[in-house]
This record gives C-alpha cells, structure tokens and sequence, in this order.
C-alpha cells in the first residue's frame, strides 16, 4: 500500500482482504484425511503414514499429483502440494539432463516411499522379482492445477503395471461430480460441511485405471477431459490454514474506524465463513446468508436462493425472483427500531458466479 495514495484518496469505507496468505498463514498444515471405500466413508484418521496405507491409492495421490520440481536439491512448488507430499513422507527424484539426453524420450519424474532402502533401486541387472519389490510411481504427464476447473490430474506407472493410471485432486464438489456415483458416499455432503464450519482447507482426491489403448505416447497428446472422468471417489484430506497474529488486531481496529472489512478468496464458502467468524469479521451474533443466484433461462428471469449459513443443505429453500426484491444497501437507510428485540447483523456470503448475477 503506497501511504501518499491513501492519504489523498479522500475516505476509506471498505477494505477487501485475501484470506490464504493475508488473514491466514501462507503455510498449511496437515490435519486430518477421510477414506472412502465402496461408496462409504470410513473413520477418519490422522497418520498418513501407516504401513498400511503405503501403497494405497489415496496416499499414492497425495504423492504423485502435483505440480513439484526440484531447485538446488530443495522440493518447491504450490504450498498446499508441498504439504501434502511432506505427509507422506515419500522421495521425489527428478532425471538429470545426462540421463534425459541419453534418450529420445524425456524420462518421467519418480516418487516411492523412503523406506525403501538405496540399493533396491531397479536396475538393469535385476531379476524381476527383485524389482516387484521395489514400489516407485512415475509421473508421465500432467494437467496442471487450474483455478476455473478447480482441479489439476496426472497419469502415472506404477513399476511392474502395464497399465497407466490416473490421480486427480481438487475441489471436492468438483472432483465428486467427475467420479463415478456409485463410488461418492451419499453423506459425502455432510461430512465436508463438517470439515468446512470448521474452517479447514478440504480437498478431494480420486482415481482412474486407464484403459489398455492410453499409452504412454498417447497419453501425451490426450485432452484431460478424456482423463477426468469416471474417476472413482478416494476421500478427503484436511488442511488446517492459521490466522496471522496480527489479523485480529487490525480488523478490531478498522472496526473501531468504522470501516468496513470483506474476505474475498477462492476457497471452500463455508471454510471462509468459518475463518471470519475467527478473526471477528463476522461477529458472535452475526448471522450469515449463503446467497445463490442463477441466470436468466430459457426466458425465466433470474432467481435468488438465500439460506442460513448454519442451516443443514436438505433445509427450506425459498426462490426469490431478482427483480421483486429490493435490498437495502445503501448505507443510510435504517430499519424502524423495535423494542426488546436484539440487535442482529446480517452477512452475505455468495460466489463470483452469483455476484455477476446479482451486480
């Protein structure tokens, strides 16, 4: 913020701040992760690293789907996918330019577990079954993280396994709609509200084995719509994203100045909410709307759903036509003062999609 700007600016009356980052700690740190299993969640647990859950798909996800690379032998790359490598506690090894040069083909990024002692890595002097023993994934390609599809996918091999597979993390509503329905728990919306109220980053994984006709040219030049569908539905991961120290402190401060504070970020609605319930955007007694406007279609004007942030999804839903409602939002007109009733402050949450709807 340039100080010269501001002081000639006139007033402020709305400061607009980014939630991961800026109200919140850049870092994540890993709290929990959800199995699911034919169509069912299981308990949820914390230790990702479990021997039984080593070779699993969900753990190969978290290690394998990524947009990673290694600098000066250091891992950098997106926060949120170091962290989650981080908890599985496995090896990223990148080839070098001598043994890319060496063939025609570039050679993929390789991730295994650390357990696995140095001088089991394959080579070409190995039986077969020696090298059934070693467990490394090879990322062959990847469709990189993108913030209107809210997903990213890679296609991987798993050493010994003719066939390729697929791993796909994202949005869990997002990356739920893309799998198979059979395989999406029927409480899949329930448990995430849980996760989300409780101001957790939640993001969902999933898998795919590839039919024998991807292979690993073809794979190359293939759309990733072909890739990320009929997916089958792995289960949740948790993160957990701190305040900074001095989030409270400057919000109360531009409260006491009388201007207004709004959260603007990309994340999950009900993990936002829950966040500026934290830092005191929202206070105790605020109450929150989740607001969802759609589109004129098919000749019908556009409707507006409102709901109570603390009200279960299957709850009374009333449809409101856009032009039959008149918001009160310009800042001098108030509602007539009534006795014995507390005073209750109303806030909007809604997406980019219903607020290009409703401005």
């Amino acid at each position: 913020i340039l100080c010269q700007r501001i002081n000639i600016c006139g007033q402020i009356n709305l400061v607009c701040f980014d939630k991961t980052g800026t109200l919140t700690e850049d870092g994540l740190d890993m709290w929990g992760f959800h199995l699911a299993q034919d169509g069912r969640f299981l308990v949820a647990q914390q230790d990702v690293r479990d021997s039984s859950m080593v070779r699993s798909h969900f753990v190969v996800a978290m290690a394998s789907c990524h947009s990673l690379t290694t600098i000066e032998g250091k891992i950098s790359g997106d926060p949120l996918d170091l962290k989650m490598f981080e908890a599985t506690g496995w090896i990223l090894e990148e080839p070098t330019v001598e043994e890319t040069a060496l063939h025609d083909q570039i050679l993929p990024t390789v991730v295994r577990p650390v357990d696995q002692i140095a001088d089991m890595t394959p080579s070409e002097d190995m039986e077969m079954n020696e090298i059934m023993k070693v467990y490394e994934v090879g990322i062959i390609t990847q469709f990189p993280f993108s913030s209107s599809l809210q997903r990213m996918s890679v296609v991987t091999r798993t050493l010994g396994q003719k066939r390729l597979e697929a791993y796909m993390k994202g949005a869990p509503e997002t990356v739920a709609a893309l799998c198979k329905r059979e395989t999406v728990p029927e409480n899949f919306s329930q448990v995430l509200e849980t996760y989300t109220c409780q101001g957790l980053r939640v993001i969902a994984v999933a898998h795919r084995w590839l039919e024998p006709k991807f292979t690993w040219h073809r794979v190359q030049n293939v759309s990733r719509d072909v890739i990320e569908c009929n997916m089958e539905f792995l289960g949740l991961v948790m993160m957990q994203n701190k305040l900074k120290n001095e989030t409270i402190p400057i919000l109360r401060e531009l409260h006491q100045a009388c201007i207004r504070t709004l959260m603007v970020t990309g994340d999950n609605m009900l993990t936002a909410v829950a966040v500026a319930r934290e830092c005191g955007m929202i206070p105790p007694q605020g109450k929150v709307i989740i607001t969802e406007a759609l589109p004129p279609k098919d000749g019908q004007p556009a409707t507006i759903h409102w709901q109570y942030a603390d009200v279960l999804p299957n709850s009374h839903i009333i449809p409101t036509h856009k032009e039959e409602e008149n918001l009160l939002l310009e800042k001098d007109e108030v509602l007539p003062f009534r006795k014995n009733v507390p005073e209750t402050v109303y806030h909007f949450a809604m997406s980019g999609k219903s607020f290009a709807v409703i401005s």
